[in-house]
């Protein structure tokens, strides 16, 4: 694959996100069209039947999936239903179709331990999470394991997996007991064990209060004594790889409690780092990718964090393929619940669950079709507010799944 000036076209990614803005002609604010008329002639079921997609809406993803070089999945976290629906999209696809790569919300060195346990299949997977049980969001549940195990199972790619995220706060055990494992002397053994004996207060109140059991956050760790373990892994590159990992995540979480908004840029800029070096190194011509991360990185323009994230550098790798780029919500509806840190069930929050698409969507999942609404929308033909005109500017389509249930862990919390 010809990657020679690709950095060129990622300059896009600094023009998506005003061009709603400064690209259009001046609209006719008078609506003639209502949201709900315009949503309901985009609005399509779909079902799972045998872990196949099914429906008007399931058509359409598959076929949209087909055509696109790039689908970004932008979802809302720890339900039973998303990955299921997820992993029946992958499936769904002919081999012709298939996915090479699979791209996750998690660290590049977390997810190459995912990789491996799933490679010798479930169950030593199983034994890495009973280990450390709160080291890996999201895919300490039973669906999102099943849905990577699935795309491990059946890759042809020698990375079939990436990941783009920092490394999570509760890593640290995990990443610890990994350093002690690969330290080539017992000095070194020594240093591990010093820096990773160190106390400290967290400011974030999420971090505080935690039950028993789970480790020390990574943000009280001080990047420095860190940094100065590095030339005692000197030739060790996965101890390297750990380390790198563990400063920048320090360096994230701790901009978080103070300056939120340095944090999600520095954070949104180490997650398309991470996808532009994975696709620069991928051995397969013009890689055919599915990311799948949270809903807010899957925008395309600013993000509600105010960053330009993964879904806008996602548009420009399909487009230096010749490719085409599909960017899907997938949300929770009406009367759903899903799993909050370390393993409470809770009401899914949606915001863009607003009373149009509540009063479309029924008993199945629903699929509404945006790249429909968009030419209505820059002539000016539809009167919604700013919020969810970004929203609905961000994807081609989103999808929203009523009555979804809490994850299930892998591993039962300890009362």
């Amino acid at each position: 694959m010809n990657k020679v000036g690709l950095l060129s076209v990622l300059i896009l990614i600094l023009f998506t996100g005003v061009s709603q803005v400064f690209g259009q002609d001046k609209r006719d604010k008078e609506s003639s069209i209502s949201l709900k008329e315009v949503l309901q002639e985009n609005r399509y079921e779909l079902s799972l039947e045998n872990d196949k997609l099914k429906g008007e809406g399931g058509k359409w993803l598959i076929q949209k999936s087909k055509q696109a070089s790039v689908v970004t999945i932008g979802e809302m976290h720890a339900t039973k239903e998303i990955p299921k629906l997820i992993q029946s999209l992958i499936t769904s696809l002919d081999q012709k179709n298939k996915f090479d790569h699979l791209a996750l919300e998690a660290s590049p060195w977390t997810v190459e331990r995912m990789t491996d346990s799933l490679k010798k299949g479930k169950e030593v997977y199983n034994s890495l999470i009973e280990e450390y049980p709160n080291a890996i969001p999201f895919y300490n549940f039973k669906a999102e394991r099943d849905l990577v195990y699935e795309f491990v199972e059946h890759s042809n790619t020698k990375e079939p997996v990436w990941g783009l995220d920092q490394v999570f706060a509760f890593t640290t055990g995990m990443a610890f007991d990994r350093l002690e494992a690969l330290a080539p002397d017992s000095v070194t053994h020594n240093l591990v064990q010093e820096v990773r004996g160190e106390t400290g207060a967290v400011d974030d109140p999420r971090l505080k209060k935690l039950p028993d059991g789970i480790p020390n956050p990574i943000s009280i760790y001080v990047p420095a004594k860190i940094e100065k373990l590095k030339p005692h892994f000197e030739d060790i590159p996965e101890a390297q790889q750990i380390l790198t990992e563990l400063i920048k995540s320090i360096e994230i979480y701790r901009l978080n409690d103070d300056d939120n908004y340095t944090s999600n840029q520095v954070r949104a800029k180490y997650l398309r780092k991470n996808l532009w070096r994975f696709f620069q190194n991928s051995s397969a011509e013009n890689p055919r990718l599915m990311i799948k991360i949270g809903a807010r990185h899957a925008y395309r323009g600013m993000t509600p964090n105010n960053a330009l994230d993964v879904g806008n550098l996602a548009v420009s790798l399909a487009e230096s393929m010749d490719g085409e780029a599909l960017n899907i919500a997938v949300l929770c509806g009406q009367n759903s619940k899903n799993t909050t840190f370390p393993a409470r069930s809770v009401e899914c929050q949606n915001p863009y669950l607003n009373d149009e698409f509540r009063s479309l969507i029924k008993e199945q999942p629903t699929l509404f079709d945006f790249s429909s609404l968009h030419a209505k929308m820059h002539d000016g033909k539809l009167n919604i507010s700013e919020d969810l005109e970004v929203f609905l500017w961000a994807f081609d389509a989103a999808i929203f799944i009523p009555n979804t249930k809490p994850a299930e862990p892998i591993v039962s919390p300890v009362n």
